[in-house]
């Protein structure tokens, strides 16, 4: 949208470079009287052609207001362009982060389910009471809920970076 702006302020500084235009004036006058003076014959007729002449450099002025203008659209594109770059940096940034988290997580999960199998095989043979299991199963299940928020986080911050 920005660039059409652009062309847009160029093409009123092309326009305010060139000298006004002339008019053209019609007027009538006593048209449609009455008695002698009916109709059209008595009308009186003045063709008017003028021409304004600026005075002052009020064209230069003119030309510089316009310069601002599209001045004023540059920046404006460049601001936006920048805060669109930031928020792209952002959303990279958020997915990075978000994918190292799953991947700690995911190794967090496996040794917990690790843990459990080796509890579980402890708990049979007697060496350790049930309420260890119960212990590493609960922490699994806590990493496993970690697991999931976080993978939903990165699904977040991908649709975010798209």
């Amino acid at each position: 949208p920005y660039d059409w702006e652009i062309k847009a302020r160029e093409a009123a500084i092309k326009q305010v470079g060139r000298p006004p235009n002339p008019s053209v004036g019609l007027e009538v006058e006593d048209v449609a009287g009455t008695g002698p003076y009916g109709g059209t014959r008595q009308a009186q007729t003045t063709l008017a052609l003028s021409q304004p002449i600026e005075l002052g450099g009020k064209r230069a002025l003119r030309a510089s207001v316009a310069g601002a203008a599209r001045t004023e659209a540059e920046r404006e594109r460049e601001f936006y362009q920048q805060e669109v770059l930031f928020q792209v940096r952002t959303a990279f940034i958020a997915v990075l982060v978000a994918q190292e988290q799953e991947r700690q997580l995911t190794d967090s999960f496996k040794l917990a389910a690790e843990v459990v199998t080796a509890v579980q095989a402890n708990v049979e043979a007697g060496k350790v009471s049930p309420v260890e299991l119960v212990k590493a199963e609960a922490s699994r299940a806590s990493a496993r809920k970690e697991l999931d928020l976080t993978r939903q986080e990165l699904a977040a911050a991908r649709e975010q970076l798209a």
